[in-house]
């Protein structure tokens, strides 16, 4: 072995090494650990870009932008953020003005804000650069011009005083325009701030994957978000590990998710043994409810009449026969079968409207709106029996308008109070009273009182996997049928109705549960439980809004994934 003489130099450096390590073996300051239900929650802007088709631009069309904003927008509801701006395929004007709404507001938040950005993406000056819709961004000099950069994000979060930021960016970090302009690694200096973390999809210099079936790295964001009783940052090290996995087998260089994070506490998105602080919770609520019993009833609900007394059995007479203007069941020429609902004068469709009707209608009528067709979920398909979703309220009325010319009788949705009718509430709700102030006012469910729902009593959501197979819709009609013959009133997809949500708004009413709804989260029975102490109702666990009273309320021309229809078709309408 050769021994080398020790230079002053090295001697100092080895009594350097040496007090490091005995510095690092001191007892480490606890560093506290605090759960999102703490935090609480601020504002969170999710945006995603998949329309590059404008003239100009250099970027390919990014079909799967909208899988990946759902996945998101689901997740973090279930988080407990309820401030939630969603912004799909905006211009360069539309995402600035979006981020300098959403900035000033998470300055002023005491709770965890959240920024979440999915398109294309390029890094150059220091700066990542995000790509608004149809941005004609042809070589490096136009990225100033035409494209909007991450950390004018940035520059709002992180400030002393406001809540922590979650800033999450599903972009490619490579530079591959004409060298009209210089690139450079980026050091981001301004996420330095106390208070955020960040989150990359990939490393400077390389790319981020994407297919018509959205992202990897949002896929298992989404997912990972919801592992209770784990670290932010041990989220992340799963989310690295499955997306490294995930790309492994890929044609291009295997993607390394990154992060930068300068929190000053450990956060946990949910916290560890949930099953049973959700229980807890929810006897608690049971108790405040109970001892609320003896309040006076609320004057929406219609009082029970105690029965009179029997009378003398009548003598007995023949039989009546059967009345020629009792509604029978009926099947149009789709083969969506109808049948009636006493108290009301419409057939309802005893199922959702299938894809295989609304591809009826999409052939016989041209310029219909396409994103509801081939709709998947995490490779999860839709067959003809499935019910449509992805489509607007707009795009329900359309095909009632066109259903009823083409079938010469008068197809339309719902009202809600026929959907209350048709689910049992009807007679313990006033038709005159506006939705939102009947919003979840009566407890109970479309299978009855039992909680958790009980199997094959719908079709709920796939994070808390119980009473059902289906991580996506399932086909119509899979599920209890109810007393009057309709199926899927409980669970498959969220159904719009012919109504305003709230008088003097555009919101229209949507009913029913729906695949994305889950178990309780700890947030969302905290919330409702302070709501209940303070003499509301539960508006945000799913032991809310599976409630056959719950309603949901959306925009007119709002398109999602977990949104559908049901028909009605009215009485004597066509002979």
């Amino acid at each position: 072995m050769i021994r080398v003489a020790m230079q002053p130099a090295h001697a100092f450096l080895l009594w350097l090494a040496v007090g490091l390590i005995g510095m690092a073996s001191m007892p480490a300051q606890d560093i506290p650990t605090r759960t999102l239900v703490e935090v609480g929650t601020g504002p969170a802007l999710l945006i995603g870009v998949g329309d590059y088709d404008g003239s100009g631009s250099v970027f390919d069309p990014l079909p799967g932008i909208g899988k990946d904003l759902d996945a998101i927008e689901a997740t973090i509801r279930k988080l407990g953020w309820t401030d939630v701006t969603v912004l799909r395929d905006p211009s360069q004007g539309e995402l600035r003005a979006a981020v300098d709404r959403f900035g000033p507001k998470a300055q002023a938040a005491s709770g965890a804000s959240f920024f979440y950005y999915s398109g294309h993406g390029v890094l150059q000056d220091r700066l990542n650069y995000m790509i608004p819709a149809r941005a004609q961004v042809r070589t490096r000099k136009h990225l100033p011009v035409y494209a909007l950069p991450v950390e004018d994000v940035l520059a709002y979060l992180g400030d002393e005083g406001s809540g922590p930021a979650l800033v999450f960016i599903d972009a490619c970090r490579n530079n591959d325009l004409p060298a009209d302009g210089k690139s450079g690694g980026s050091d981001l200096l301004l996420s330095r701030r106390a208070g955020l973390f960040i989150g990359f999809a990939t490393a400077e210099g390389e790319i981020s994957n994407a297919s018509t079936a959205g992202s990897i790295y949002t896929r298992s964001l989404a997912q990972r978000l919801l592992t209770p009783g784990r670290s932010l940052d041990d989220i992340y090290a799963g989310i690295i590990a499955d997306v490294e996995r995930n790309t492994s087998g890929l044609a291009r260089a295997i993607q390394p998710p990154e992060k930068q994070s300068a929190l000053r506490f450990v956060l946990q998105m949910l916290p560890g043994g949930e099953a049973d602080e959700v229980a807890r919770l929810r006897a608690e609520l049971d108790k405040v409810r109970r001892e609320k019993d003896g309040m006076a009833a609320l004057a929406l609900v219609v009082p029970k009449v105690p029965a009179p007394a029997p009378l003398p059995s009548p003598p007995t007479l023949p039989a009546p026969q059967p009345s020629t203007n009792t509604p029978q069941p009926f099947t149009n020429t789709l083969g969506m079968k109808f049948v009636p609902v006493p108290g009301t004068k419409v057939l309802f469709s005893i199922w959702e409207t299938r894809v295989q009707d609304y591809a009826a209608y999409a052939v016989a009528v041209s310029g219909v709106d396409g994103t509801w067709k081939d709709y998947e979920y995490e490779g999860h398909k839709q067959g003809p029996d499935h019910p449509v979703v992805n489509v607007s309220w707009e795009d329900a009325q359309a095909f009632c308008k066109w259903l009823s010319k083409k079938e010469g009788k008068t197809y339309r949705l719902p009202t809600d109070h026929e959907w209350s009718v048709a689910v049992g509430i009807g007679d313990r709700e006033s038709a005159d009273v506006s939705p939102s102030d009947k919003d979840g006012r009566i407890e109970g469910y479309p299978w009855g009182n039992q909680w958790p729902p009980p199997k094959e009593s719908g079709n709920f959501g796939s994070i808390y996997r119980r009473t059902d197979p289906h991580v996506f819709t399932a086909p119509v009609g899979s599920y209890q049928v109810t007393r009057l013959g309709l199926y899927d009133l409980s669970g498959n997809a969220r159904e719009w109705c012919d109504a305003f949500y709230q008088s003097g708004k555009e919101w229209r009413v949507l009913r029913g549960g729906c695949w994305v709804d889950c178990d309780p989260t700890v947030a969302e029975m905290e919330e409702d439980r302070r709501r209940v102490l303070d003499g509301g109702r539960m508006k945000f666990s799913a032991l809310a809004k599976l409630r056959s009273s719950y309603r949901f309320y959306d925009a007119p021309a709002s398109r999602k994934g977990d949104s559908g229809f049901r028909c009605v078709l009215e009485v004597g309408s066509g002979g």
